[in-house]
């Protein structure tokens, strides 16, 4: 208050006291003017809310306060606001502030604080506060839409070894990760795996750029024929976002056994022909069969074995067994043989 001394006291000041006073003295000077001024200290009326958004969408900051004089905004962010204000000289006065954000960026999630201040008049700076300011704090979360950034390749396995896939997804909220195993149409998670499966699951924190990471790795014990197929990767966070990738397993075993063979044509006193149905190969094709003849009979002891070549995945099922003796019964049976190893004999023919 800037007036001569003796003017006069102003006490307990409100903010309906801001005028002009005729203040009168006796003296020389019949009257002196002033001008009090009541400084009021900025309130937050409407908080900023803590906000939710994708992204790459946008969102805006709002928060309101009022003062005497008009507050003044300073948000933590350094982005550049936009102020309105409202009120009269003799009344408190509202600012509205607005923080716009444009295509959002994970690294705009975090902590926003609103300061508002009033400034005090005359000052050269006016960015020196007058009293102590007001401050709200609001949090932004930045969704992320979940991404798969790799999975493990197809993989070819011999019968009955360990194999295992990794599938790692990034997004935030952190994802979840289940597996959808061949023909199956029902996932499996950490919560709801049985042997010979089991799953291991890791976590890479957020940094500032880049959401949090999660890598789930699906084993199996022993691999065999049923667990052939294609394995589905199933990434999640909260809401619609869902991402997927697949990967193949192909286990190589020896072929199956065939069907007994059945014969071919008439049975000769010393020779015999038989044939078979190829059986299935077990993702490596047969090389050759092996037929075997044993022979049963009174001080009789007769074996032997019968090779059928396959060549480049084409062959012969047919045999021709010769040196046999007549009047005297055999066993045929027939199996198949392919890079993996010699699979299991078919049922007997007797003859």
């Amino acid at each position: 208050l800037g007036v001569p001394p003796l003017a006069g006291v102003v006490t307990e000041v409100v903010k309906a006291d801001a005028k002009h006073s005729e203040l009168g003295i006796s003296g020389t000077v019949t009257s002196e003017e002033a001008f009090l001024d009541v400084y009021v200290s900025p309130l937050i009326t409407i908080p900023a809310q803590n906000v939710t958004v994708n992204q790459f969408d946008n969102t805006s900051l709002f928060c309101q306060a009022t003062g005497r004089p008009a507050p003044v905004f300073f948000w933590s962010s350094l982005m550049s606001s936009v102020e309105t204000t409202s009120g009269d000289e003799n009344s408190l006065l509202t600012v509205n502030t607005t923080l716009s954000l444009s295509d959002v960026a994970f690294s705009d999630r975090g902590r926003y604080v609103c300061l508002a201040f009033v400034t005090q008049a005359g000052f050269d700076d006016p960015i020196v506060p007058a009293i102590n300011g007001a401050v709200a704090v609001v949090y932004v979360t930045v969704n992320v839409d979940v991404n798969i950034t790799e999975i493990s390749p197809p993989q070819d396995v011999t019968f009955p070894a360990a194999t295992s896939f990794s599938c790692t997804a990034s997004g935030f909220p952190t994802p979840t990760i289940e597996w959808l195993l061949p023909g199956s149409s029902t996932p499996i998670a950490m919560g709801n795996i049985q042997a010979p499966f089991s799953i291991a699951e890791s976590t890479v924190p957020a940094t500032v750029t880049d959401p949090p990471q999660l890598q789930s790795i699906l084993s199996i014990e022993a691999s065999q024929r049923v667990h052939n197929g294609t394995y589905t990767c199933v990434a999640r966070t909260t809401g619609p976002s869902m991402a997927t990738d697949t990967t193949d397993l192909t286990v190589f075993e020896v072929p199956d056994a065939p069907q007994a063979p059945t014969v071919v044509g008439v049975v000769f006193a010393r020779n015999l022909t038989v044939t078979w149905l190829p059986p299935l190969e077990n993702n490596a094709p047969i090389q050759r069969y092996d037929v075997s003849v044993q022979a049963f009979a009174f001080g009789l002891n007769l074996s032997m074995l019968v090779q059928v070549i396959v060549s480049d995945g084409v062959g012969s099922t047919v045999a021709t067994v010769t040196g046999l003796a007549p009047n005297v019964n055999y066993t045929v049976r027939v199996r198949a043989a392919n890079a993996i190893g010699d699979g299991a004999f078919s049922n007997n023919l007797y003859v």
